[in-house]
C-alpha cells in the first residue's frame, strides 16, 4: 500500500477529506489514480487508510484527495 505523507490539518471545509501537497511530493503523481486505497500519515502522530479522490479544477489544475476510512485510523 501507498504511504502517503499528509498535514491532517489540510482537510476540505466539510471534513471528508484530506488534500495531498503534489508540489511537495511530485514524485507521486505517476502512482496516483482514483479509488487507489492508500495510507494517509503525519510523522510521529497518526495514519489512516484512505481511498485517492480526484477533483479538476475549471483552469485544469488537479488537486489530490484522500477520504480517509476512521476506523483504521492509528496513533503512531
Amino acid at each position: 500500500m501507498l504511504k502517503i505523507h499528509v498535514d491532517f490539518n489540510a482537510m476540505t471545509e466539510d471534513g471528508k477529506m484530506i488534500w495531498i501537497n503534489t508540489d511537495l511530493e511530485c514524485d507521486l503523481l505517476k502512482d496516483l489514480h482514483p479509488d487507489l486505497r492508500v495510507l494517509l500519515y503525519e510523522p510521529d502522530q497518526l495514519e489512516v487508510e484512505a481511498t485517492l479522490v480526484l477533483e479538476k479544477a475549471e483552469d485544469g489544475k488537479e488537486w489530490w484527495y484522500g477520504r480517509p476510512d476512521w476506523s483504521t485510523s492509528r496513533d503512531i
